[in-house]
């Protein structure tokens, strides 16, 4: 199974080191980032993004979860576990879109869809230019149009000084790379790719509002998908697509345009939250349910 071969750019130092400058306390409990959530009334709790949770480890972050003073611990699994706790909703998405890059380009070309194959082309006939930045000056213009796509898809994005925090933590570590697609000399779309190990990982997208059909957001990825192959890694993942058989969900659209470029489905185990203390963790849960009525 491929959840037991792709690095997850979660557990990485990067982004230990972006959760730090963020403000939230970031640690490694055998050798598993730990990153402590304080919320209303120090109901705190403490979160494991895609961390290899078993019976040998979970003593030791238990023990830093209470020691810090946390109610609870969320672990989201980057592995098949037996811990036991109550199941909650993911933060992280449970399904995501994975291409193994261990062929050559051509066999990697013709497991992609038609449309897809058709879209490459016609964005070269175009004349769509991509560029890899390092230049943390560069989150700047792709802040612009990830606001234009946010306010086009009524989405909610980001900050801009979150992005350029991302974008340094991995940047500093040589991981993290901004691919700009040029069309008359204008930036029209943006992709954040991060680099873990053996795996690269679409983390942000974005797109203009103008010049959509020249089909730029699927060069973006390509160029990224050759780049980690060059470097040597074995898998792009091209993170969260809506779950099998949820006809209607809001991500089908760009769960077709991942699918395009060939791959297949990586489900993650269920989330658990293991409890402290269950007096608070039911206040924490009914807080919670206050303020989504109040946000509505």
């Amino acid at each position: 199974m491929l959840e037991n071969k792709i690095d997850q750019f979660l557990q990485q130092t990067s982004w230990a080191d972006f959760q730090r400058n963020c403000g939230q306390q970031a640690d490694f409990v055998e050798n598993v980032l730990c990153i402590k959530h304080s919320t209303t009334l120090g109901l705190d709790y403490l979160y494991i993004p895609r961390g290899i949770v078993n019976t040998k480890n979970i003593k030791a972050i238990s023990n830093k979860a209470r020691e810090i003073g946390c109610i609870f611990t969320r672990i989201e699994p980057g592995l098949d576990s037996n811990i036991l706790g109550q199941t909650t909703k993911a933060i992280q998405p449970q399904d995501v879109w994975v291409l193994e890059l261990d062929k050559t380009e051509t066999e990697i070309l013709a497991g992609m869809k038609p449309k897809t194959r058709y879209n490459l082309r016609l964005a070269a006939k175009k004349g769509v230019e991509i560029k890899a930045s390092v230049d943390p000056k560069d989150i700047k213009v792709f802040y612009k149009i990830s606001k234009e796509m946010a306010e086009r898809q009524k989405i909610r994005i980001h900050s801009e000084k979150y992005y350029r925090k991302l974008f340094i933590s991995f940047v500093k570590n040589q991981q993290g790379f901004l691919y700009l697609a040029y069309y008359q000399d204008k930036v029209i779309a943006a992709n954040l790719v991060v680099h873990s190990n053996n795996t690269a990982t679409y983390v942000h997208g974005s797109s203009a509002n103008k010049f959509r059909n020249v089909m730029a957001p699927y060069v973006l990825q390509w160029q990224a998908i050759q780049d980690a192959q060059q470097a040597g890694l074995k898998y792009y993942d091209f993170g969260g697509v809506a779950p099998q058989g949820a006809e209607n969900h809001s991500w089908q659209g760009i769960t077709r345009f991942k699918q395009g470029f060939g791959g297949e489905l990586v489900h993650y185990p269920d989330s658990v939250d293991i409890i402290y203390s269950q007096k608070k963790y039911k206040l924490y849960k009914l807080l919670r349910i206050i303020n989504k009525i109040i946000k509505k």
